[in-house]
């Protein structure tokens, strides 16, 4: 059985850990969830043992290693120095390091350490990077910034959808409005998750409907400028009578549970890899509408540089909402699919 350590940093930008069930408990941070979610699956499905840990500093990865003797040791984001890991390395030389990205080239252009030290990881022996995004991997493959391609893996989703419901949902349409709509865009608050131009989408929407929209965000979360972004939301919502409904961090089944009453969620972000609210929006039955960065989904797909391309596809993510439901679970249950495929491809797992 092969023994794989998932670690995290403890406190970083991410957010804090729940350190409820070993760890394994909810947590406000995404990079956990996505750590958790790929432990669960690969101990499901494989013969492995997994352990996830948060540490407080590189010297806290040194006891992880001591206390577990993993084979593997999968570290979550770029937060180990590259001396580090290299002492790291000379004191548990038969394992195997990874250190695991979760940005695209525009997220990582604003972590200034992050291509320099992605290089100085690739001069320690025993030591690889990789990307969870399948471009990203093949673009940095292409120019010698070698790596493997680790994607996310999410919740099983059992729903079956066979070839009758998803023709007949294609005519099952709703063909009245409401008057109020509730409309989630959750997410830590930065420039490039798009907030700002999705809200104006969705105020034009409500104008379009003769109808009230209450836009919900993560107000709790606010990174790499996020706060001014935040700052022009509230502006725009002023004096209109339509509402910006500021929502705290939650914990998740809290965050599920108040998901489960938008009647449209949006993630119509500039980058992405993964996004795991717009998995969670699927696994709650709420409608997306994103960008084409969310590659693993095939309906509600719009132009975040264009407001009246987002305004299309609320009215069709309302319009046909059944469709959208049934087929978003159908391309996430592929995705995991395929991700867990190149987890035992890579890991050499049976």
């Amino acid at each position: 059985m092969k023994k794989i350590l998932i670690l995290l940093k403890k406190s970083s930008n991410y957010g804090d850990y729940n350190q409820t069930n070993n760890n394994k408990g909810t947590s406000k941070a995404g990079l956990y969830n996505s750590a958790r979610l790929i432990s669960q699956a690969l101990e499901e499905i494989t013969d492995v043992k997994t352990f996830l840990e948060p540490c407080i500093d590189g010297n806290d990865v040194d006891n992880k290693l001591f206390k577990y003797k993993p084979d593997y040791c999968i570290v979550e984001a770029i937060w180990v120095t590259p001396t580090k890991l290299k002492e790291l390395q000379l004191l548990h030389p038969k394992v195997h390091f990874i250190v695991r990205a979760h940005s695209k080239i525009p997220f990582l252009a604003m972590e200034g350490i992050a291509i320099g030290w992605m290089k100085e990881y690739l001069s320690i022996p025993n030591v690889e990077i990789s990307f969870n995004n399948k471009k990203t991997s093949h673009d940095l493959n292409s120019i010698g910034i070698y790596n493997a391609y680790l994607p996310n893996i999410y919740e099983k989703i059992v729903d079956e959808y066979n070839l009758f419901n998803k023709i007949s949902n294609y005519f099952n349409t709703n063909k009245e409005n409401k008057d109020i709509y509730n409309i989630g865009c959750f997410g830590a608050i930065r420039p490039l998750k798009n907030q700002l131009n999705q809200a104006v989408a969705a105020i034009k929407f409500g104008y379009d409907t003769d109808s009230s929209i209450n836009f919900y965000v993560n107000s709790g979360r606010q990174e790499q400028a996020g706060e001014n972004v935040l700052k022009n939301m509230r502006a725009l919502f002023d004096n209109t009578r339509h509402n910006l409904v500021e929502v705290g961090w939650l914990e998740r089944d809290e965050f599920l549970k108040l998901l489960s009453t938008m009647d449209i969620s949006m993630q119509v972000s500039l980058t992405e890899t993964f996004n795991i609210v717009a998995a969670d929006s699927v696994l709650m039955e709420v409608p997306l509408v994103i960008s084409s960065e969310i590659d693993w989904l095939r309906t509600g797909i719009s132009d975040p540089n264009d407001v009246d391309s987002m305004v299309a596809q609320i009215k069709n993510a309302w319009k046909y909402k059944k469709h959208f439901i049934k087929q978003n679970l159908v391309d996430l249950k592929t995705s995991n699919k395929l991700a867990l495929r190149e987890w035992i491809k890579y890991l050499d797992l049976k």
